[in-house]
């Protein structure tokens, strides 16, 4: 992937594509960039590169500038990095931001904990100062969750102040809020929309009769705008042994891609312990490679806190094995609807406080005192250990 710093663009790219943007680091010129290239052994045609170059910069990934222009001003983004032997990245590459534990569904197995009874939270106000401070902090993603999002009265105005913002904003929804100015939001700002389903006897079941119809409809207006598409599909004990027919369902509604989660929290712990065992997951296997043997059109991700076993499933090799456990406190941080950061979005105690966005500075909340105390604390408690987060 590409990513525009002004804009939020993600630009998706082949394997040509992407060792053409690479060779950008090094290349100065059209015939530096063809020669890098076929040294590589692409063919690195000219008019088929030229274009390749055009529509880089039309999206803002590069800029083309006559020979002897002066350089251009440093790059902000590689000034004053943390050293990596100590605090890694200089900021987390993703935010995920309950902007609300407010939910119109009553789900038993929420580990938010959210529902119809959970206030609102702070109001627009609150949320804008909580965009500008990540924006200024250097996330590149904010990843929308609750509670159910949409419920938001400024939601509209709070996507299209994340994408002002230079950041990318991906939404997880239950699909059953299809009003026209939430589907218009989500298809002029939204980077991804996240669907959490699964089939319709499971989802009804589980979350009231009707719910499947409405997250169809709502999947139905998105694809009609040209909004991209994702599901989220929990497992649970009741799909694992036919996953098949839940990923299935899944393309029926024009998913694009596709991410298994593990559930967590007490109320998981407490119905389903030892949930997914090592039977649960061999079904779960079986499911994938069944699915995948007809090379569907989707692309399937899996739960940070379950890569550890799907390695050991052999369904992927461990795309970052300098990072220990989920990423949590590494790669990504979760904030409350006060602005308060934690690790991880399932273990909000207090010794992985990180501190708060609102009233806290950036190097506080990264790189020294608390926020850097509870990095480590958390890292140190997941290291080599299987994925326990739980929500005091």
């Amino acid at each position: 992937m590409a990513f525009h710093r002004d804009q939020g663009d993600l630009v998706e790219l082949d394997v040509d594509g992407f060792d053409a943007v690479a060779a950008l680091a090094k290349a100065q010129t059209l015939p530096d960039l063809r020669g890098f290239l076929r040294a590589q052994g692409h063919p690195a045609r000219r008019p088929e590169l030229a274009a390749f170059v055009g529509a880089l910069e039309a999206r803002g990934v590069v800029l083309r500038v006559a020979h002897d222009a002066p350089d251009l001003p440093p790059d902000s983004w590689g000034e004053g990095a943390a050293p990596e032997i100590d605090t890694g990245l200089r900021a987390p590459i993703v935010a995920h931001w309950a902007v609300t534990y407010r939910c119109n569904l009553r789900c038993a197995y929420c580990y938010a904990e959210s529902g119809p009874w959970r206030e609102v939270g702070p109001g627009p106000a609150v949320r804008r100062r909580i965009v500008e401070r990540l924006a200024a902090w250097g996330v590149l993603e904010v990843a929308l969750g609750g509670g159910e999002p949409t419920l938001l009265p400024d939601f509209a105005a709070l996507l299209a102040a994340i994408r002002a913002a230079g950041l990318v904003a991906n939404v997880t929804t239950n699909g059953t809020n299809h009003r026209p100015e939430v589907i218009r939001a989500l298809a002029e700002h939204a980077g991804v929309v996240h669907l959490s389903a699964d089939r319709p006897e499971h989802l009804d079941a589980a979350r009231g009769v009707g719910v499947f119809a409405r997250l169809r409809q709502t999947a139905s207006d998105l694809a009609g705008t040209g909004a991209r598409l994702g599901v989220n599909l929990l497992l649970t004990p009741d799909n694992v042994r036919d996953l098949r027919r839940s990923l299935d369902e899944a393309v029926g509604l024009g998913a694009r891609g596709v991410t298994l989660l593990c559930p967590k929290g007490d109320w998981a712990s407490a119905h389903w312990p030892g949930f997914p065992g090592p039977r649960d997951l061999e079904a779960v296997a079986e499911g994938v490679h069944s699915f995948t043997a007809d090379r569907p059109p989707v692309r399937l991700y899996v739960d940070t806190a379950l890569r550890g076993e799907w390695a050991e499933l052999g369904l992927l090799d461990d795309p970052e094995p300098e990072v220990v456990g989920c990423g949590g406190g590494q790669r990504h941080v979760a904030v409350t609807p006060e602005g308060d950061v934690y690790p991880c979005s399932h273990a909000r105690c207090s010794v992985y406080r990180m501190g708060n966005l609102l009233t806290d500075g950036r190097d506080h909340l990264w790189s020294r005192g608390t926020g850097l105390a509870a990095r480590l604390c958390y890292v140190q408690d997941c290291h080599g250990v299987r994925c326990a987060c739980r929500t005091p």
